[in-house]
């Protein structure tokens, strides 16, 4: 998980590691906002229409807004505020994403780049989450704790990415992810509706320490 960028006492929220560009650029943007230095992220205005009044064409398009981003930051006003922006954004990402983000000329450049970089990935991102998700599988050799830490992980890991894991496909999939030996526990499990996490994770527990006792006594 990514560290906590703390941009005010009362803010905190997880800094952008590439993982979770969809709830870190919508969390940022609302920190912006309450600063009132969201501007400087969101385009500059721009006539997108030429003298006939049909759409300019993309290259052209491009080169207005570029202008136009050019000319806003020759405002002494609006480029302090450009520089506070980039600067809370700088604050707000991993380690190894601060040199991208200070060679960029301004802080619509950032929003921009961090974008294109991380937000077009993030559905491939996602798929393989979701795939690990729904393979995983407790070790022989793992305790319940362990394997429900990484239950926990991927889980939080697809909620960074903007994808919810609902609590019936929480615990569906580490019930499915259990060794055959589980499988007296499981049946009982099974049988009750809205099982909560709480239950699930007390019922394997409770399991994990009945095989740890009848392995002991086999030992013997």
């Amino acid at each position: 998980m990514a560290d906590d960028a703390v941009l005010d006492p009362k803010v905190r929220f997880a800094k952008l590691d590439g993982d979770n560009y969809i709830v870190w650029a919508a969390q940022m943007e609302a920190m912006l906002i309450t600063k009132d230095l969201d501007e400087p992220i969101q385009p500059a205005e721009v006539d997108f229409l030429g003298e006939d009044g049909a759409p300019l064409p993309p290259k052209l398009a491009a080169a207005a807004e570029a202008a136009a981003e050019a000319a806003r930051l020759t405002n002494q006003r609006f480029r302090a505020r450009d520089l506070k922006t980039k600067a809370l954004l700088l604050l707000s990402v991993a380690d190894h994403l601060v040199p991208s983000v200070r060679a960029c000329a301004s802080a619509r450049a950032a929003w921009v780049m961090l974008e294109r970089q991380y937000g077009a990935v993030n559905t491939a991102r996602v798929v393989q989450l979701r795939r690990d998700f729904s393979r995983l599988q407790k070790a022989s050799t793992e305790t319940v704790d362990k394997y429900m830490t990484r239950a926990n992980t991927l889980r939080d890991r697809l909620s960074a990415a903007g994808h919810e894991v609902s609590s019936f496909d929480y615990t569906s999939t580490v019930i499915s992810g259990l060794p055959l030996e589980y499988d007296p526990t499981v049946a009982t499990l099974m049988l009750q509706e809205n099982l909560s996490e709480t239950t699930l994770k007390a019922s394997l527990l409770a399991a994990e320490d009945r095989l740890r006792l009848r392995s002991a006594h086999a030992a013997r």
